[in-house]
């Protein structure tokens, strides 16, 4: 990425926040994308890049990234005879604050087989676990986190086991952007310690976008025990699927956004945020979309300290085409964008 189109993607994020009236947009260097993120405390957040196996620990102040390493507790490797490990992503995408633990959960969507153009399962996109959150000690000063063992990579095999789910079971063979295709991106705390699992595809026979209630997360982690699953949960989006999820206070904040590329029928404007009181048939509130055409909203959590909401860009396929982000091979040249929204929200 040249310096000049650096400037010039920052020049329109700020241009576009200002025209919101929130803060100007940061820019974080070394990634191309917050796919999942949990606010730490102390002004330190931790995110997941969908194309890392890998967690980082974020300062929200100097921007410095510490990497918290996960290819080997998550059996990210793919191992060929004669050839180094080779680490391979496991695309988290949802991340969600239970306590002192974060639940994460990757895509579960197919990839596409480079043979014959269709798409096949990608074992190392099953994964569904746990992270605990070390406050700072005399002997080690920064925030940590440490992996719950084991992984599960059993949780989409047993979401299309259950007879009620049947729109996801119809899923298969599709890929994860396809029409009705699979494709998980969103994961918050429930009620009485379950978790939200939200999903980007598909929709309903409604058009609606489906969370999938899971019951007993902590037994799943700690003690191998079957998932146990609520009812289906269908809400109105307005045509789109959930890109993020987040338990802010009483109620539940929702990015939405399309469920695969965007097409002449895609929703306008592309992403916006909802706010929902919850299980129990309430419907979710408009509160604003999200104009910008290079802001991208992929994960949001509130930072607790500053009563902000923080939204992170997938900014991948940015600035342009024939650079696009996630092909650059320099990490310092890669980067994503911030938003950060004031709380409470006002509505747009």
């Amino acid at each position: 990425m040249s310096y000049v189109n650096k400037l010039s993607t920052l020049a329109a994020a700020l241009l576009c926040a200002c025209a919101q009236g929130v803060h100007a947009d940061d820019v974080f260097h070394g990634h191309c994308d917050g796919s999942a993120g949990v606010y730490l405390g102390q002004g330190q957040f931790v995110i997941a890049d969908d194309d890392s196996p890998d967690l980082f620990i974020v300062d929200r102040t100097t921007k410095a990234s510490r990497l918290v390493a996960l290819a080997k507790d998550l059996d990210s490797f793919k191992k060929k005879k004669g050839e180094p490990p080779k680490p391979k992503e496991p695309d988290t995408e949802g991340a969600a604050m239970v306590g002192d633990r974060i639940y994460w959960i990757s895509s579960h969507g197919l990839k596409r087989d480079k043979d014959d153009g269709g798409f096949e399962d990608d074992p190392y996109r099953l994964r569904f676990f746990a992270t605990t959150v070390l406050k700072p000690t005399k002997q080690q000063k920064n925030m940590g986190l440490q992996v719950v063992k084991p992984y599960r990579d059993d949780l989409k095999a047993s979401l299309l086991k259950v007879p009620t789910f049947k729109v996801l079971a119809d899923t298969a063979g599709k890929g994860p952007e396809e029409p009705h295709g699979f494709n998980i991106e969103g994961l918050a705390a429930g009620p009485d310690g379950s978790l939200l699992i939200g999903f980007r595809n598909p929709l309903s026979a409604a058009g609606h976008a489906l969370l999938a209630p899971l019951q007993n997360p902590a037994k799943v982690i700690d003690k191998g025990k079957p998932f146990q699953w609520g009812s289906l949960i269908e809400l109105d989006l307005q045509g789109r699927g959930i890109r993020s999820i987040e338990k802010v206070g009483k109620q539940w904040l929702i990015i939405a956004g399309p469920t695969g590329d965007p097409t002449a029928s895609t929703p306008s404007p592309r992403f916006a945020l909802f706010s929902w009181a919850g299980p129990g048939g309430s419907k979710p509130v408009f509160v604003q979309g999200f104009d910008d055409p290079r802001f991208h909203p992929e994960a949001m959590f509130e930072d607790t300290d500053r009563k902000e909401l923080v939204l992170l860009s997938d900014d991948g396929d940015e600035p342009d085409p024939g650079h696009r982000c996630k092909k650059l091979k320099n990490p310092a040249d890669k980067s994503f964008k911030v938003r950060y929204l004031k709380l409470p929200l006002s509505q747009r």
